[in-house]
């Protein structure tokens, strides 16, 4: 479903630190936690392994070239490549946001605004703090149409 991130040529590493995350409960999903509590750190670099070296494929969401726009705009005055890379494509722990789920990206930008996610010591708390939702939206758009 769209609720869930395309984990596909996602970092190694981001992927070993949110899977640990969700086994230690500092991250909490329903259908991820209870299947993070059973691994081993050796599947949990297995796992993290097999979804970064998958090809990523591009979304079907239909996005809108001036909400996109808007949100290019957005990323721009958050620097949002500092840590994320030009083009999006992540490093190490920094996620790939590039081709992400539009849907996915919405709920985790409110999800750090709110405070229900916080495993990534408060820097992405910090960055959504003051995002309005349309602007939430629009960074979406702009990230998912990369």
């Amino acid at each position: 479903g769209s609720a869930y991130p395309s984990l596909a040529g996602q970092t190694k590493e981001y992927l070993y630190r949110q899977i640990k995350a969700f086994r230690e409960g500092a991250r909490k999903d329903p259908m991820m936690s209870p299947a993070a509590v059973v691994l081993s750190d050796q599947d949990m670099q297995e796992l993290a392994e097999f979804y970064a070296s998958q090809t990523l494929t591009r979304s079907s969401f239909q996005t809108d070239p001036a909400i996109v726009s808007e949100g290019r705009k957005i990323a721009e005055q958050l620097q949002c490549v500092a840590c994320h890379q030009p083009g999006f494509k992540g490093l190490n722990e920094f996620p790939r946001l590039s081709r992400q789920k539009y849907t996915y990206l919405v709920k985790q930008l409110k999800d750090y605004r709110g405070g229900q996610r916080n495993n990534d010591n408060g820097v992405m708390a910090a960055t959504a703090k003051n995002l309005t939702d349309e602007q939430i939206r629009a960074l979406a758009q702009y990230l998912t149409s990369l």
